[in-house]
């Protein structure tokens, strides 16, 4: 259970009161850094950001307030319709970590099992583990568990691959929702080449994806429990209410609110009748006929109901307000002028739960499902996450099964699986026709270098992916990967980029760029909510987006990193991003609401 009690640290100090005041605006007034684009991280050593609580934790403004006065900030948040200053005295508040590909059942082998490569891993160690996931007490046991240690880590939007049990995986949505992390979540499909103790038919595997599409689906509409709540998750209980009692918190303050379960009957018939809910277009189809499709798929997309609504340019003002307590020199940065805040447009927030199809990889699912799969991402507008070439055995064994198509990525183009809402991870071997194809696409990439590290897969080369316009974000995969943090993805990226610069040039035979540190920031938050197709609702800072945010304190008591007199705050967040963990971060905020 999560204690809400307000840290010493933390000052709230209510404004006085104004005609255009409202009581949901509150403005944080702390250390901000965000990714402003790839190139261009943004650092306020003395920051406002204003967020309207009513709405979702919408961002109304992020102000530079360094040398103002008390009275001038007062006045700054009044304008902006603040009624109370939250200030974190010594904290730095970033955007929450978005980690587009990790394995919530295999939490419970992570950090064993690193000795063997990628398919002789997935049989020793993986499908053994994952078919304990049919009891729902073992079930609840590790994803309790593993989406807390995410939420520890500091990230606040995960993609989950669960395993192929239904029960099991709706049991995965159900805690997702409980501790309140944002989450992407797929019941994995896999009807062949896999252990008999843990495959499906193709008919069941279908009819599941649809039930537990269905299932997220309806659950998302409900606003998210606050922590602090019951331990066990509703399909633990086995209770069904018309009502749900939710608990709001803001500010450290809960207050019980009534929110009835919504569906609509009515449209669910109407997708059934018709089965033409959500956009038709299929980015995927243009080269079909390169990898003939199979007759008589099984589909279950009308069953379903609708859609659910390097070279770093750092922006660093005056940075007199050091983090260590006794300088009191400045950097030489222009002092950023403050405006008059405006409310901008904004996009309406994501569902907190969000059902993504995940056909585990080719190798494990017949043309039949992958077909199905295609076809119940096209009608439903679903988002689809899977692997991609991976190894270079993995890459041999689709050739050996699929020698009609052109390549691996062929494969899943040929079966609806390529669009806009499609990311896939690893990638390694993706040659520059594949990379052509991702590009035009639009489909995402979920770089995992701890897993390509640990089981020998490859090395991604991120640069060219950027150079070439397609979208990539990092993923811990766990248990390939043998940590739960994104800041270890983060600092393994760099390592990779800088393994790559060793012996490759770019496309125009010019010395390789290696990632900086404030490139994989980008990828960190912004990048992978970009992945995940989330990119205009969270991963920064901007105004009109949605507070997904995690506050870090650098100075920790008997934390990972120290501090010394002088150093600003570029200094805390390099060593936060080399150095940092989970001790250095003290409050997590997802949708505005406090979380961890």
């Amino acid at each position: 259970m999560v204690s809400m009690k307000d840290p010493a640290w933390k000052k709230v100090r209510a404004l006085p009161e104004a005609p255009d005041s409202e009581p949901g605006v509150v403005a944080y007034r702390c250390a901000m850094v965000h990714s402003k684009s790839l190139t261009e991280l943004e650092m306020l050593p003395d920051g406002l950001l204003v967020v309207d609580h009513a709405r979702d934790g919408l961002i109304l403004d992020l102000l530079d307030v360094e040398h103002k006065t008390l009275e001038e900030v007062d006045e700054i948040a009044a304008r902006a319709h603040a009624h109370e200053i939250v200030e974190f005295h010594g904290r730095i508040m970033m955007p929450g970590f978005v980690d587009t590909h990790a394995h919530a059942p295999q939490y419970a082998f992570t950090g064993t099992g690193m000795n063997l490569p990628l398919l002789k891993w997935l049989n020793t160690y993986t499908f053994p583990c994952e078919a304990k996931f049919a009891d729902l007490n073992f079930a609840q046991d590790v994803y309790s568990k593993s989406v807390r240690r995410h939420l520890m880590n500091g990230t606040t939007t995960c993609s989950y691959f669960a395993t192929l049990h239904l029960e099991a995986s709706k049991l995965l949505v159900d805690i997702v929702r409980e501790q309140g992390q944002r989450a992407y979540v797929g019941k994995v499909s896999m009807d062949r080449n896999s252990p008999d103790f843990y495959m499906e038919t193709t008919e069941q595997g279908i009819k599941d994806v649809a039930d537990f599409v269905r299932y997220t689906k309806r659950t998302s509409v409900c606003p998210q429990a606050a922590p602090g709540a019951s331990s066990v998750p509703p399909r633990m209980k086995r209770v069904a209410s018309e009502t749900r009692i939710v608990r709001r918190e803001s500010l450290g303050e809960a207050t019980d609110v009534e929110s009835p379960e919504t569906s609509d009957p009515e449209n669910e018939e109407a997708v059934r009748a018709t089965g033409t809910a959500g956009p038709t277009e299929d980015k995927g189809s243009e080269k079909r006929d390169s990898c003939s499709l199979p007759s008589g798929a099984l589909t279950a997309a009308n069953a379903l109901p609708p859609p659910v609504g390097g070279k770093s340019g750092r922006i660093t003002p005056g940075a007199t307000g050091t983090l260590a307590a006794s300088s009191s020199q400045s950097d030489p940065h222009k002092t950023r002028t403050v405006e008059t805040p405006t409310l901008r447009s904004y996009a309406s927030p994501p569902p907190l739960v969000t059902p993504v199809l995940t056909p585990r990889f080719v190798p494990s699912c017949t043309p039949e499902m992958l077909q199905a799969l295609g076809e119940l991402s096209r009608v439903q507008n679903l988002p689809v996450q899977s692997h991609l070439s991976e190894s270079q055995r993995e890459i041999a064994w689709v050739r050996e099964l699929h020698p009609e198509c052109e390549h691996y990525t062929d494969v899943y183009r040929t079966f609806g699986l390529l669009h806009e809402r499609a990311y896939f991870a690893h990638c390694c071997h993706c040659g520059a026709d594949e990379q052509a194809i991702l590009k035009a696409n639009d489909v995402g990439v979920a770089h995992c270098p701890s897993s390509n590290f640990m089981l020998g897969s490859g090395v991604l080369n991120v640069r060219r992916l950027l150079d070439r316009g397609i979208k990539v974000g990092l993923g811990t995969d766990v248990a390939g990967g043998y940590s739960t943090s994104v800041l270890d993805a983060a600092r393994q990226a760099i390592i990779a980029s800088r393994c790559i610069s060793f012996t490759e040039k770019d496309e125009q035979g010019q010395p390789y760029e290696a990632l900086t540190i404030d490139e994989v920031f980008f990828l960190a938050t912004q990048g992978g909510a970009n992945v995940l197709g989330i990119g205009a609702a969270v991963g920064n800072f901007s105004p009109g987006k949605y507070l997904d945010a995690v506050v870090v304190d650098p100075k920790t008591e008997d934390g990972p990193l120290d501090m010394f007199d002088g150093e600003y705050l570029h200094s805390a967040f390099e060593k936060f991003l080399f150095l940092g963990d989970d001790r250095n971060i003290e409050q997590v905020y997802v949708g505005g609401k406090r979380v961890l």
